[in-house]
């Protein structure tokens, strides 16, 4: 394929996301994010031919359902117009860095959703757009950290979000989903540790990230790098592990980052599948475990019994990554002694879309529930979360 006006760039691959096709019905919707590293629509930009190629071979090709798309490094400037970047069926809310160049977030949204609640935050090193999907009962963003940010600049984005989130889902029941390229390369996501070989002020935006993440209880869920061996770009949410489908980091000429796609089990632009099998958690993970009705008071009296400096003594001295894992290994080991399997239903429930909102607050807040009661038996919060509940109660 040779796009028109531009026949020396190449046609990137996207052989390998997870597309939608009518013969694969039921369909089930995938989203998108991409450090696009300019999305000019300038007849003199090298990246002009960009918009138009997402426009037909991903938003708008047959078959797909996408909600949205996540790009960062628009490169975008105040005086080229949302009309310029107008893809059809989709609506663009963006946040352009306004003092350097570079830089900026947006995000296209499909017209058929109700959007609300638009914020957008921008110092001229990082960025983000931040709304409410509605009719999703959900919350997406775009996010952008240039590998130079300082801490400051990453606290002042966090603080943004932090409030959005208290005052846009104060109830805890929306499915957030903050997307972007945070730009740290040395972060361990499933274990939320990091080296520190990167200098002070990564290593606290490290720190930061991770804190935020567990106040929110937030999950990273790329799992493949996506530029060159690093994971870049991310994806934390709170939906369950069950509700991500696939996740697919291809290689394309769009940019020297990966076009990343998560496939979700519904149709996010009609109604939610029929037929799909759930795929079954690999066991002895922690995915495969239901953590909510775990006994953590027996966890937490074995956990307290163990030697922790005699395991550390028999791991490599110059290796910190061993001990890590030797944690992890032993979390597990007592977390699959004393939690139940998860009971994964065969397939994708398609009854009501309310009742299963319900029960996807309830199963949120039950969990957050089991936990302080574990590990902060005073909270306050406690007799909140107690009161919604019962008033969650689905016959």
């Amino acid at each position: 394929t040779t796009i028109q006006g531009c026949p020396s760039q190449p046609t990137p691959s996207l052989d390998n996301l997870p597309t939608n096709s009518p013969s694969n019905s039921p369909t089930f919707s995938s989203f998108y994010v991409l450090n696009a590293q300019g999305l000019s629509p300038q007849a003199s930009s090298e990246s002009r031919w960009k918009i138009p190629f997402l426009s037909d071979t991903l938003l708008n090709h047959q078959g797909a359902s996408v909600p949205f798309l996540s790009v960062t490094e628009s490169w975008l400037k105040g005086y080229m117009t949302d009309a310029q970047l107008a893809i059809p069926n989709y609506t663009v809310y963006r946040c352009d860095r306004s003092k350097r160049s570079r830089g900026g977030v947006l995000l296209y949204i499909h017209n058929s959703l109700i959007v609300a609640d638009v914020a957008r935050f921008d110092d001229s090193t990082c960025e983000v757009v931040i709304c409410t999907i509605e009719s999703l009962d959900m919350i997406v963003a775009s996010i952008y950290r240039p590998p130079d940010a300082s801490s400051k600049s990453l606290r002042k984005v966090l603080e943004v979000i932090e409030s959005y989130l208290d005052r846009a889902n104060p109830e805890e029941d929306k499915t957030v989903y903050l997307t972007g390229d945070l730009n740290l390369p040395n972060m361990n996501w499933e274990t939320h540790t990091f080296t520190r070989n990167l200098g002070l002020e990564n290593g606290k935006c490290c720190e930061m990230t991770t804190d935020f993440m567990t106040k929110y209880f937030l999950t990273q869920v790329i799992d493949k790098p996506t530029r060159g061996e690093n994971i870049l770009d991310v994806v934390l949410t709170n939906a369950a592990r069950n509700d991500i489908i696939d996740v697919s980091s291809v290689e394309t000429s769009l940019s020297d980052h990966n076009l990343v796609g998560i496939k979700i089990g519904y149709d996010a632009l009609g109604k939610m599948g029929e037929n799909f099998i759930l795929p079954k958690p690999e066991k002895f993970t922690f995915h495969s475990l239901n953590i909510q009705d775990a006994d953590l008071k027996s966890m937490s009296s074995e956990l307290s019994n163990i030697n922790w400096y005699e395991l550390y003594s028999l791991c490599p001295k110059d290796d910190g990554h061993s001990f890590t894992e030797l944690i992890r290994l032993t979390v597990l080991q007592l977390s699959v002694i004393h939690c139940p399997e998860k009971n994964v239903p065969t397939h994708k429930s398609t009854g009501n879309r309310a009742q299963s909102t319900l029960h996807r607050k309830r199963r949120k807040i039950k969990s957050r529930l089991h936990c302080l009661e574990a590990l902060q038996p005073e909270s306050p919060t406690i007799p909140r979360l107690k009161d919604q509940l019962s008033l969650l109660q689905i016959e």
